[in-house]
């Protein structure tokens, strides 16, 4: 069994645990009672909060049924009555969504895996994301990168992206300036016109894998990052946008993420667009992580 969430009074978490739940049980369901004697056994709603349980629940479900319309075809799992239960071949079908469940919920230090690298995975993941949503090509930006996607070296990193890529922006080539990692920017994405020239969708995006996303939000402003590595800018009009493996709420935290980060792209969201994780695996697997990740946590 997996143990409650360390904040069982949000919604979101106690989502979490119940699709973790039904993945893991021997019937592949997990009961909203289930959910309900979890937190009644734990004593969170002792006294004068008992009445409100039956009303947390409920927001619970109604989490899961928004959850169920943001990604129709992707979630794996369905609402049967009063049960939460897993689809089958979970792994192999929804495996995307599934992997950032477990990210989400264990965190990126939930499987020590050699050769599986969870936070890196996802920023490639993010990649293909991108790339569906502009519909056009993509490569992974952040440090530390691999060989076959770009120079380990910062400078030689923003050099190729404009010049092998985008096909435009020149990389800054003063001394004054400390080219160390990634200055923020995890992943560009683009749309190319068959005559190369510029006046496209160029997409620079930022990853938070880890609990402490809220603080990310406000770490990579596009401008200033084109302004500070790039001699001359880009000709093309660009966005910026913001990959989690989490659940965000639909409430003004999402408008803050859009605000600040630019277009949010949580779990429901990315497995919308990649159903199932991507087959090239230089950073490890995600499914396997996961699985391992969920292993460990039973108890």
């Amino acid at each position: 069994m997996i143990s409650l969430p360390k904040s069982p009074l949000d919604p979101i978490a106690a989502a979490d645990w119940m699709e973790l739940a039904a993945l893991t049980s021997r019937a592949k369901r997990c009961s909203f009672g289930s959910l309900r004697g979890a937190l009644d056994a734990a004593g969170l709603f002792d006294g004068p909060r008992a009445a409100q349980l039956d009303g947390y629940v409920l927001q619970v479900r109604a989490e899961i049924e928004d959850r169920r319309r943001s990604a129709p075809s992707s979630y794996p799992f369905d609402v049967v009555g009063n049960h939460l239960s897993s689809r089958s071949l979970p792994w192999q079908n929804f495996s995307t969504y599934l992997f950032c469940l477990c990210l989400s919920y264990f965190g990126p230090q939930g499987a020590a895996v050699q050769g599986h690298r969870p936070e890196r995975i996802f920023e490639a993941l993010s990649v293909v994301v991108a790339s569906q949503f502009v519909a056009g090509k993509g490569v992974r930006f952040g440090a530390p990168r691999h060989p076959s996607e770009l120079s380990a070296s910062f400078q030689k990193a923003v050099t190729e992206l404009c010049e092998t890529y985008l096909h435009e922006g020149v990389s800054y080539s003063g001394r004054s300036r400390v080219w160390q990692g990634d200055e923020g920017v995890d992943l560009s994405a683009w749309r190319e016109h068959p005559d190369g020239r510029s006046g496209k969708i160029v997409l620079f995006g930022a990853c938070a894998a880890g609990k402490r996303w809220v603080e990310k939000v406000y770490e990579l402003q596009v401008r200033k990052w084109c302004e500070l590595w790039l001699e001359r800018l880009l000709e093309s009009p660009f966005v910026s946008a913001f990959f989690v493996p989490h659940r965000l709420p639909s409430n003004d935290d999402w408008g803050t993420v859009a605000i600040k980060a630019g277009i949010p792209f949580d779990r429901c969201r990315i497995s919308n667009l990649v159903r199932r994780l991507p087959s090239d695996r230089k950073h490890g697997s995600g499914s396997k992580w996961a699985q391992e990740a969920i292993r460990l946590a039973r108890v």
